[in-house]
């Protein structure tokens, strides 16, 4: 492995320093079993109308044998962060804001880092929203400014969890909700572009406020439809991505939609659970963002998931599930079509393993089958074991995330077989949690043979997370 000190902006002192703080914070709020979790906003004593919370996560990783096009040996990432949120609150109105700060050490010119890594002192969300009721009791909610969200199963829109840093949105967005009948929500959001996005300021952690503009839209409509079949619930999505170039940035000019319809029901213990989701894309896209490719190519794409499982009714209530996912990858370069699947702003942790500087696999261009088992050993404890086997959807395009492609197709499809493992542990529960895990990647033909693949044979990752509530 080739680590290198000289662009570590965090001493040693330092991090020993965070870990002792984080550590004194996990003592402080040391409580009985039955006892509800310790909040820095009762011990201010802030009035109900104003809320106050916030968490710092340590997250440790490294991984042996990269296999990015370009990757040699390992790399190691540790990063620090702290988001702190404040929200008053009165007569159905709001208005909160929330600041958060990601920063990193122990990378190297070599490390794959990112925005994905590192946002040192953002304001991640700064808004105004109102929640009220109708006559008929349906609740209702609108929200305008900067601001994160979830939706339904989190592949095409999801504030990260894993992740080290969160995307953002500025723009509005209205909720309607019949309990337990049904939920609507519609947004219309332009995506906060990360900075800065160059290699040495993300090492030397440098501020830069992320910043929007229309040349980047992004909007659409989701409807959950509760119980359409004894505890199936059905979701009708639609959403939009409009993407120009500026001065500054270089795009795929994207003009893509997505119409999506998803199947699910909750795991439960002695019954079969379900999520089914199947999205279509069409529209316009550029194959690459260069500033030469100015061809607008005809987006015609596809993905489709599936998860189902079980969960015995016995100790440790072990849940075996069956996975599988289908994202189209192009099929012929130079055919004036792109056929890769857009994720836009959803997240892959879930069903592809960690991200971070491992960051695998994602919904484009893949072909996996796979089955995960989860269990709890004790109330505090979750165990998960995932095996997938990864091929691509089509075999003249690449593999996206890692940049390794062969176009004759002569490499084959198998890129490998990925092996993970998960513990959670909430030692003082509300208030600390660990986390740890790994994954390995057994190399399969494609890997080893494609043109600018690094020919490597497998690679490891592991990671180690410490998170405090406040």
């Amino acid at each position: 492995m080739h680590f290198q000190s000289g662009h570590q902006s965090i001493s040693k002192r330092g991090i020993i320093g965070r870990v002792i703080v984080l550590l004194c914070l996990a003592c402080s709020s040391a409580k009985a079993d039955n006892a509800k979790p310790w909040r820095l906003q009762e011990h201010l004593g802030l009035p109900e109308w104003l809320r106050f919370n916030g968490n710092t996560r340590a997250f440790y990783e490294t991984m042996d044998n990269q296999f990015r096009v370009g990757g040699i040996g390992g790399d190691q990432l540790l990063t620090w962060r702290t988001m702190l949120k404040l929200t008053a609150t009165k007569n159905g109105y709001s208005v909160a804001g929330e600041l958060v700060d990601v920063r990193g050490t122990l990378a190297d010119t070599g490390t794959p880092l990112g925005t994905d890594d590192i946002n040192a002192l953002e304001p991640q969300q700064a808004y105004i929203g109102w929640n009220g009721s109708s006559e008929a009791g349906d609740d209702l909610g609108l929200r305008f400014g900067r601001q994160t969200m979830n939706l339904g199963a989190r592949r095409f829109l999801a504030r990260n969890i894993f992740r080290s840093t969160i995307n953002a949105f500025n723009g509005i967005r209205a909720r309607w909700e019949r309990p337990d009948k049904m939920t609507l929500n519609a947004f219309y959001f332009l995506p906060q572009q990360q900075r800065p996005n160059d290699l040495g300021s993300l090492l030397a952690n440098e501020a830069a406020l992320d910043s929007e503009n229309f040349n980047l839209q992004f909007w659409g409509v989701h409807h959950e439809i509760h119980n359409v079949w004894r505890d199936l619930n059905m979701e009708l999505q639609f959403f939009g991505l409009h993407e120009d170039d500026t001065a500054t940035r270089n795009t795929r000019n994207r003009r893509i939609y997505t119409p999506a319809l998803r199947f699910s029901r909750k795991p439960g213990i002695g019954r079969l659970d379900l999520d089914l989701e199947s999205a279509v894309q069409f529209g316009e896209s550029r194959a690459t963002g260069a500033v030469a490719d100015t061809t607008d190519l005809d987006h015609l794409a596809h993905r489709h998931t599936l998860e189902s499982g079980y969960t015995f009714d016995l100790p440790w209530q072990p849940r075996l599930a069956f996975q599988y996912e289908w994202a189209s990858g192009d099929e012929t370069a130079g055919d004036g079509d792109n056929n890769r699947f857009d994720t836009l702003f959803g997240v892959r942790r879930p069903g592809h393993g960690p991200t971070g500087i491992w960051g695998g696999f994602a919904h484009i261009n893949v072909n996996s089958p796979g089955y995960r088992i989860t269990a709890k050993p004790r109330k505090d404890v979750q165990f998960m074991w995932s095996h997938r086997w990864y091929l691509l959807a089509s075999d003249t395009d690449a593999w996206v995330p890692q940049g390794v492609r062969d176009a004759t197709g002569n490499s084959g499809r198998f890129i490998g077989h990925q092996l993970e493992t998960r513990i959670r542990w909430e030692a003082i529960p509300g208030n600390l949690k660990f986390e740890t895990g790994g994954a390995h990647l057994f190399a399969g033909d494609f890997l080893r043979r494609a043109p600018n693949s690094n020919g490597q044979q497998d690679s490891t990752y592991g990671y180690f997370q410490a998170e405090v509530s406040f």
